[in-house]
């Protein structure tokens, strides 16, 4: 005896989805920037410096004297010509006094005399320029104040555009059930 057999087929549902992304665009505008700056206050305060030009080397040395100098020149002279005669008597009393010696250094000495020649102030053959000069700055004072600067800069807002998505949902296939009975014949003395 057979017995009738059901057959099912089924099939689940589908949905489809058509998206459109959403648009986001964001424009940041440049900032209007202002900067001003006032201009510092510069003070410099210089003393005058000093030259110093000493050419009293150079007048002495080119025979420009003033009375003073020709004095002073004089009697630093007549100062070594003394000394140097001092020493010259001390020598002659020294060679007459020694009388060990057996010599008569009387006709030397007077030898010595009569050679003596005169004594000419010294000049020098090349005048030597002489002239020094020195120079000595003045104090510098520098003194700086600053004003400062103003910042006047205005922020610009950014400017946003956005385009929401769209999401459409529709059926792209329908659930369903088929039912079939296998075998129609069915023994329904059972």
């Amino acid at each position: 005896m057979a017995i009738a057999s059901l057959r099912m087929e089924s099939a689940f549902a589908r949905i489809g989805l058509n998206i459109q992304k959403p648009v986001q665009e964001i424009e940041q505008p440049k900032a209007d920037l202002s900067l001003s700056q006032k201009p510092a206050i510069m003070e410099i305060k210089q003393e005058p410096g000093t030259m110093i030009i000493d050419s009293s080397r150079a007048r002495y040395n080119s025979g420009i004297l003033t009375a003073s100098e020709v004095s002073d020149d004089n009697a630093r002279f007549g100062k070594q010509q003394g000394f140097e005669a001092i020493a010259r008597i001390s020598e002659e009393g020294d060679q007459l006094r020694a009388i060990e010696n057996r010599q008569d250094p009387i006709p030397q000495q007077a030898a010595m005399k009569m050679e003596l020649p005169t004594t000419p102030l010294t000049t020098p053959l090349l005048p030597d320029e002489g002239v020094n000069v020195s120079y000595q700055r003045g104090n510098l004072d520098i003194k700086v104040q600053r004003r400062g600067y103003q910042n006047e800069t205005r922020i610009q807002p950014p400017i946003l555009k956005y385009t929401p998505g769209d999401v459409q949902v529709y059926m792209q296939q329908y659930n369903r059930l088929n039912i079939e009975v296998v075998d129609r014949q069915v023994n329904r003395l059972i």
